[in-house]
């Protein structure tokens, strides 16, 4: 049996190590341009090194997020003429990749726009067939990566 004795001294509580990536997105702080909230992607629409998820203003224009009516695509006059909630310059375009809505696997991510999921299918139930979100075109373009096609 081992015993282990320790001095009458109070122990401290240990300091946190911090993780190699803190909100467990796969990149390594000093990499991530997010590094407290998760994001795999490190999507950064405006490219000012901040990551979309933790940009207040992803695209830039000085109309924070949560009152732009194009967030992806710099409006900062917000004009809307049919007072639909849509900005005018992203009406039939979210993300300004010159591939319309209605085309568009993700509308709202620039950086995939064309690449069809539909024939791709998965061993076992379910076939990746579209992208909803932007969300699940990252995880159906993942795992075509991990698959390696």
């Amino acid at each position: 049996m081992l015993i282990l004795r320790h001095s009458k001294q109070e122990l401290q509580p240990l300091t946190p190590i911090t993780p190699f990536s803190a909100p467990l997105d796969g990149v390594q702080d000093s990499d991530d341009n997010c590094p407290n909230i998760a994001n795999s992607d490190q999507l950064d629409t405006d490219n000012d090194g901040r990551g979309d998820e933790c940009d207040k203003d992803i695209d830039n224009d000085g109309v924070p997020n949560n009152r732009d009516n194009c967030r992806l695509v710099p409006n900062p006059y917000q004009e809307d003429q049919d007072n639909d909630g849509v900005g005018d310059i992203c009406q039939d375009d979210f993300d300004k990749d010159d591939v319309p809505n209605h085309l568009d696997n993700c509308p709202n991510n620039s950086k995939i726009f064309s690449t069809d999921f539909s024939s791709f299918s998965l061993e076992g139930p379910g076939t990746v067939s579209s992208c909803s979100h932007e969300g699940s075109c990252l995880a159906a373009l993942a795992v075509v990566k991990a698959l390696g096609h």
